[in-house]
């Protein structure tokens, strides 16, 4: 079944994702539209307060047996990963938000070239998130992946949902039940399960499961119509994230990494961007930039006063509206969004009568400009 991500959705059916008897079980979810969230303030508006982002490039391994416990083939690729875990105003995110994209080649060298991105986030379910924070996985715990007896190990951030697959550009499944994970380091230098986690290095682990999730399909151009790679390193980013974590041993807390992926999609530092407007127009430096978390500046050198209006695709598909202060001449307004990819419009605003935290009254000037993130 097709699961349309627009809006803010409710599950109405649980979807499990690995059962306690260790089978690996996704059900396409059943969804129901509930109403739209309603449209912040940029700056004062819900801002994403705990959040990790992590990212990696280059070499990875690939998993193609029906058991993924086959000797793995080397690959090359990159992932990219952006996760909200709490908003302003809300102890946990009811519907958590999260991007993933993989970008990678199989076979390598000379294979197709593939590309995954997450579509839609698993919604709070009976205590179950689609994004977990600080939890450990595999071992004695519920979260294992048949067929493989992986050491337990701590998961600094998973991320649950369905994605998009394409082969050279081309669409190739669709919903398609994936899971990632960055996790301490489960493997060796010769790609061997170790009997216990090094807590000194991180890796990424992708599954798509293929037709081992229900109501799904198996992936062209695999042997067994599914695929684990995992990355051996990590970049990680977590901002404001703490907490307990339930495991035998004291993991220690992860390592900030801010150099930037050559590959990703976007780094993992705030990038800048500085808005003006002015009585001719809007003026941004970019036309086209990339996807990822921004500090942005608003400044306005008009001759009267102004703000910025802005319309997008949220992360999770999830239409967006944002506006900011109606700024004095020469004054300027901080503040930091993520951009997920797509097109984003700016108009210029000459007049906001917040309430609720969006504007009740708006009146806007001739003024638009628009930046397409990739």
């Amino acid at each position: 079944m097709r699961v349309n991500c627009q809006g803010k959705w409710r599950i109405i059916t649980v979807l499990a994702l690995f059962a306690i008897s260790a089978t690996l079980l996704i059900s396409t979810s059943v969804l129901t539209r509930a109403e739209p969230t309603q449209p912040s303030e940029l700056g004062s508006g819900p801002a994403c307060l705990t959040s990790v982002t992590a990212s990696t490039s280059g070499r990875a391994w690939i998993f193609t047996s029906p058991d993924f416990v086959s000797t793995p083939e080397q690959t090359e690729g990159s992932i990219q990963i952006f996760a909200c875990t709490r908003q302003a105003g809300m102890t946990s995110i009811d519907n958590p938000t999260a991007e993933v994209v993989a970008k990678f080649t199989y076979p390598s060298p000379g294979g197709s070239q593939y590309m995954m991105k997450f579509t839609c986030v698993l919604p709070s379910q009976m205590g179950f998130n689609g994004v977990e924070v600080l939890k450990s996985v595999f071992g004695s715990t519920s979260t294992n992946i048949p067929g493989i007896t992986m050491p337990e190990t701590l998961a600094y951030i998973s991320v649950i949902g369905n994605a998009t697959i394409t082969k050279d550009g081309a669409i190739i499944a669709e919903n398609q039940p994936a899971i990632v994970m960055v996790t301490s380091a489960i493997h060796d230098s010769s790609q061997r399960l170790l009997t216990q986690a090094d807590p000194s290095r991180r890796e990424i682990q992708l599954v798509v499961p293929g037709a081992k999730a229900a109501n799904s399909k198996e992936v062209e151009g695999f042997p067994s119509g599914s695929f684990y790679i995992y990355w051996p390193s990590a970049s990680l980013n977590m901002n404001n994230v703490g907490g307990v974590v339930q495991q035998n041993e004291v993991m220690p807390p992860p390592t900030v990494v801010t150099t930037p992926a050559t590959i990703a999609r976007g780094p993992v530092i705030p990038m800048k961007l500085h808005i003006i407007l002015t009585d001719n127009g809007i003026v941004n430096p970019m036309r086209e930039a990339d996807a990822g978390l921004y500090d942005i500046t608003l400044t306005n050198k008009s001759s009267t006063p102004r703000g910025l209006y802005m319309t997008g695709t949220d992360i999770c598909c999830t239409e967006f509206n944002r506006y900011s202060k109606v700024l004095k001449r020469n004054q300027s307004q901080s503040f930091r969004f993520y951009f997920a990819a797509g097109k984003v419009e700016f108009k210029d605003m000459l007049k906001c009568v917040h309430r609720a935290r969006t504007c009740a009254v708006a009146k806007f000037g001739k003024h638009t400009s628009s930046m397409v993130f990739k």
